[in-house]
């Protein structure tokens, strides 16, 4: 199994409190297929929740970090960097922090970041990538960063708390908690030179 997908079995097994993966079990995995399509529909709640926040999704200044095929919200003309790129039709990239320097990697290609646009991720797998929004907030440039699911998920304090470390460590980056329609969200922003608010709601 590819290690996108373990990543989101990782994530349905926190969601449910589970502690171990059981792949020879039929219901494991038709409870896990259920949870990949209610995510679908929490992703629709967290689009429009984006574009009342002034995210362009369908922006190429609009950068999509660290997701795959079942968990983006991209759309067509997003930028997608990820180790994950494959699954939505993409080359597979990443960002890396080298000396307090965004570089993106991509296979044996590195290459300095043009750090531009918005950047978003939401239910990141792992704390290893938020070096880059620290770096983001220290330089001004715009990002949201958000976690969300059904408000009965076992793991809801465990993912806020997961990026609520950010914004306590800075003044300027705002946060929002809303619910809708048993979904949950909770955001942490940072608005900083501002090149591609064009949505019109």
């Amino acid at each position: 199994m590819n290690k996108y997908l373990l990543c989101l079995f990782e994530q349905f097994n926190e969601s449910r409190g589970y502690n171990r993966k059981d792949f020879k079990s039929n219901d494991y995995i038709e409870e896990f297929s259920c949870w990949i399509k209610l995510m679908k529909k929490n992703i629709l709640i967290y689009q429009y929740y984006l574009q009342e926040n002034q995210i362009d999704l369908n922006n190429k200044f609009t950068k999509e970090l660290n997701k795959g095929k079942y968990d983006t919200t991209s759309l067509p003309n997003t930028s997608i960097i990820s180790p994950y790129g494959q699954s939505l039709g993409k080359e597979n990239s990443q960002i890396y922090m080298f000396q307090g320097e965004p570089l993106i990697i991509n296979g044996s290609n590195i290459k300095r970041e043009q750090v531009v646009g918005t950047y978003i991720t939401q239910n990141p797998y792992s704390l290893d990538n938020l070096d880059f929004f620290k770096y983001c907030i220290e330089n001004d440039v715009d990002f949201l960063l958000g976690v969300f699911g059904t408000i009965t998920d076992k793991d809801i304090k465990t993912k806020i708390n997961r990026i609520q470390r950010i914004k306590s460590m800075y003044d300027k980056v705002s946060e929002n908690y809303e619910t809708y329609n048993g979904t949950y969200i909770y955001t942490i922003q940072n608005r900083g030179k501002e090149l591609n608010k064009t949505l019109k709601l």
